[in-house]
């Protein structure tokens, strides 16, 4: 399912509970960063790939938003 963007996001495309990010997903910031992972209670949480739109990625184990453990990759252009 894909959610329409609002002011923090430019799209979601994933699984949703209740109106709230739940499970595996795609969300596409306003700023162009992007996160492909574990959501919980609407918040990247489990495994996921954070990029940044510079091409740098955070690759590992999200919890309260954070990555917890993995590691940091950076993709000269």
């Amino acid at each position: 399912m894909i959610y329409p963007s609002n002011q923090d996001y430019v799209s979601y495309s994933g699984e949703c509970k209740d109106g709230i990010f739940e499970g595996e997903g795609t969300l596409v910031l306003a700023n162009g960063h992007r996160y492909s992972g574990g959501f919980e209670n609407g918040g990247m949480e489990g495994r996921g790939v954070y990029t940044f739109p510079d091409g740098q990625v955070l690759d590992g184990e999200f919890m309260d938003e954070l990555i917890v453990r993995g590691a940091h990759i950076s993709l000269s252009v």
